[in-house]
């Protein structure tokens, strides 16, 4: 029967989405630790030897490996290797299972890539402290990666809207020219001028609307640096709508009402932004 856990025994992370692979050839120790960490809400699967734990790797995708040392048909060390021969495992924490006072095994399981290791016979605590020291950073890894790929995402969309806005610049002063000029052709005719003049506004007002949600994501994609500080809420609606009624049919008015709450904290720039924006998107909205 396996070491009872302690009722103060809690774990200080989220259990529930860490997977847990436990690779031990013995049934005794395999059920123990099964036991341990089920009880606390770990997901878990088992292999009985080093070849069943690579096929679990490979199907289940643990987030951490415990994996004993001696087994047969492939030992601990193996699996250790084989899985740190796949760069998709670089981040996959390994947790060894050694014997009492065994020093070369520890010193060949972290040679072969392992994270740490635990010696038998265990105490509960201590294997949950360390998993749970693995979760934490496999966690933060993942983390970390995430926000390295956002970057460059980020960047990328950056680099292509910055194109975009220059081919809609480009545009906008071809269109002038052509306008222009059909305008000039077309000016003997009854109406004529005043038509292209007319197609020639609306092309144009929609370039703008373009380029000013270009402006807008690369201003908004771009890693932000808040000033907080004391924010005027009537002052910064008020200016956001004097630089939304800059652009094309803008038309608002701040009419006095009910009084505003204040001061706030915040970055009174970026809100001014954010409302002068929304009140330039739902100009052509409203009658």
């Amino acid at each position: 029967m396996g070491p009872e856990m302690k009722p103060e025994m809690k774990p200080d992370t989220k259990t529930d989405d860490v997977k847990i692979l436990v690779v031990e050839d013995d049934p005794t120790n395999r059920l123990i630790v099964e036991r341990v960490l089920a009880k606390q809400g770990y997901r878990t699967r088992t292999a009985v030897d080093g070849e069943d734990g690579w096929r679990k790797v490979e199907e289940y995708r643990p987030d951490l490996v415990i994996a004993d040392l001696e087994m047969p048909v492939l030992d601990g060390i193996g699996l250790v290797k084989r899985i740190r021969e796949k760069p998709a495992w670089a981040e996959l924490h390994i947790i060894i299972l050694t014997g009492a006072g065994e020093i070369a095994d520890k010193v060949r399981g972290l040679a072969a890539g392992a994270n740490d290791y635990l010696t038998k016979p265990f105490d509960p605590a201590e294997l949950l402290a360390r998993v749970q020291a693995g979760a934490r950073f496999v966690r933060t890894q993942q983390r970390l990666r995430q926000a390295e790929q956002e970057a460059v995402v980020g960047a990328l969309a950056g680099g292509v809207a910055h194109e975009f806005r220059n081919r809609f610049n480009v545009i906008g002063m071809g269109l002038q020219v052509l306008v222009n000029a059909l305008a000039r052709e077309g000016g003997s005719r009854e109406g004529g001028n005043e038509k292209w003049k007319k197609t020639g506004d609306n092309v144009q007002r929609e370039i703008d609307r373009g380029c000013a949600l270009i402006n807008d994501f690369l201003q908004y994609s771009s890693p932000l640096e808040l000033r907080s500080g004391p924010v005027d809420l009537a002052d910064v609606l008020a200016r956001a709508v004097v630089s939304a009624n800059r652009g094309e049919g803008g038309n608002w008015t701040l009419e006095a009402g009910s009084p505003l709450p204040g001061p706030l904290a915040g970055d009174a720039a970026l809100l001014e932004a954010a409302f002068s924006s929304l009140l330039r998107y739902l100009g052509p909205l409203t009658p």
